[in-house]
């Protein structure tokens, strides 16, 4: 037995067992929805930074239009929690309530029959849809083009009090409301949590992340599109995804091109091992915190002079 193929098995064995734990235990050792809240607040700092400094981004994000620029901030860091919607016991799942028990099931059924029909002899024939298309880069790619791509509908249609819109408007305005509402079930999950009491409760909490969405919008020049909103939704969750990859149990993150190098296709890929939770998330979210605040000053005297 060659060392590569030894080397292999070993790792096609710890693989084995840490999937059998996860099963048992009901856990993937994934961050909290408040980390990822707060390394999507990084992401996008950083992502301004270099359209900053490279002037690239200046064009087309209108540096005058602070609307946009809060707009996509916060549709990016939203984002950040929408994959473990196909999870059950996630941020996102329980942000929107009972239409979050929908997508779910949506999520983690789309999930089950990718990752059932698309395999090799190789891959689980009985996979676990969490952590599984969903927590792929491609996944990420294709649903900012979707959302781009619904934003872009020219359908009519007259809504009370703000007359004629297009479906492309609506799908807008109903996306960002939804990741604004992510943003505020993470970031603010304590005061979200008094919010969302009951059904009238999650009703309200929603239609606050619409109001937000609206006005937010209702500054941003109509010529401007939406394209900005599939970039960020499809950054959220890539950002996401990546961020999971420095847990214990990785996520299939170059899906399906492991299956040219490692002969699978859900080749779950590692780049740490991090546990999740107690104080060493503690430590990170603090790590974090400080390198976002040195960013969002280094971004505001960039923009100074």
């Amino acid at each position: 037995m060659t060392h590569n193929h030894s080397a292999e098995l070993e790792e096609q064995e710890c693989f084995s067992v840490i999937e059998t734990v996860r099963r048992k235990l009901g856990t993937d050792g994934g961050f909290s929805g408040y980390l990822h809240a707060i390394t999507g607040v990084l992401a996008v700092e950083v992502f301004f930074l270099i359209s900053i400094l490279a002037g690239w981004g200046l064009k087309y994000f209108v540096w005058g239009n602070l609307a946009l620029i809060i707009a996509f901030a916060l549709a990016w860091i939203g984002a950040t929690l929408y994959p473990d919607l196909d999870n059950s016991k996630s941020t996102s799942h329980s942000a929107f309530g009972f239409i979050g028990e929908g997508l779910s099931v949506v999520f983690r059924l789309s999930s089950s029959i990718i990752q059932t029909v698309v395999r090799t002899r190789k891959d689980d024939a009985s996979p676990n849809p969490h952590r599984g298309f969903y927590h792929t880069l491609l996944s990420a790619a294709l649903i900012g083009a979707g959302v781009w791509f619904l934003t872009k509908l020219p359908q009519t249609f007259e809504v009370p009090v703000l007359g004629e819109l297009t479906l492309g408007q609506f799908f807008g305005a109903l996306f960002l409301a939804a990741m604004i509402h992510l943003f505020l079930s993470s970031i603010g999950k304590k005061r979200m949590a008094k919010i969302r009491k009951g059904f009238a409760g999650e009703i309200i909490a929603f239609l606050i992340a619409v109001a937000v969405a609206l006005l937010l919008i209702n500054f941003i020049p109509a010529d401007q599109g939406y394209l900005w909103l599939g970039i960020a939704i499809a950054a959220g969750g890539a950002t996401h995804i990546v961020g999971d990859t420095f847990t214990r149990y990785g996520t299939p993150l170059f899906f399906p091109l492991t299956v040219l190098t490692r002969k699978r296709f859900w080749w779950y890929t590692r780049f740490g091992t991090i546990e999740s939770g107690g104080e060493i998330e503690k430590v990170i979210i603090l790590v974090c915190s400080i390198i976002s605040a040195l960013l969002f000053v280094a971004i505001v005297v960039l923009l100074a002079v």
